[in-house]
Parts: structure tokens; C-alpha cells; sequence
């Protein structure tokens, strides 16, 4: 996976939103939407909700950076609710 052009070493599973049985336990389908754009602004407003059918990946749930492998931070992504995820 690459993030801000940088190689994470990270391996995942495609997955879609709304197909919980599509990735392991402890992981969850993130479409890897960004909360904040590069102005600090939300995409959308923080009570939307990422629709079924959406392309994702299986990625790690998390509640702070350090329940992350090394080199990888724990964020909120769009659409995500209050679950973060390993990036």
C-alpha cells in the first residue's frame, strides 16, 4: 500500500462495503476516504455513513497508533463512524 507516496510494506484484502464476512476479524472494509481534506476541512458531514457497495480494503481497527504495526498510524476515515483504522 502506498500513503503520501510512501511504501507502507502493508498487504490487504479488496473488499466492499457492507460485506462484513468479506474481511477477518479485527479488521473492518475501509474505503480509505480521507476525514479531512488537505485544509483541515471534512469531506462530508460527520453523521454520514459509507454506503453498502463501496470498493475498500480489510484493514486493521484500531484505537490509537499504538495498536498499529510499525510505521503506520491509527485514523479516521470518512463515512467510518467513530471506527478508526491502521494506515
Amino acid at each position: 500500500m502506498f500513503m503520501n507516496g510512501t511504501a507502507t510494506g502493508v498487504c490487504f484484502s479488496s473488499c466492499t462495503t457492507g460485506r462484513a464476512s468479506e474481511c477477518p476479524t479485527g479488521f473492518v472494509c475501509d474505503p480509505l476516504v480521507p476525514a479531512l481534506d488537505g485544509a483541515g476541512m471534512s469531506y462530508w458531514a460527520s453523521s454520514f455513513t459509507m454506503p453498502a457497495g463501496v470498493a475498500g480494503a480489510c484493514v486493521a481497527t484500531c484505537a490509537s497508533t499504538a495498536d498499529c504495526k510499525a510505521g503506520l498510524t491509527c485514523a479516521l476515515s470518512s463515512g467510518m463512524g467513530t471506527q478508526k483504522t491502521c494506515r
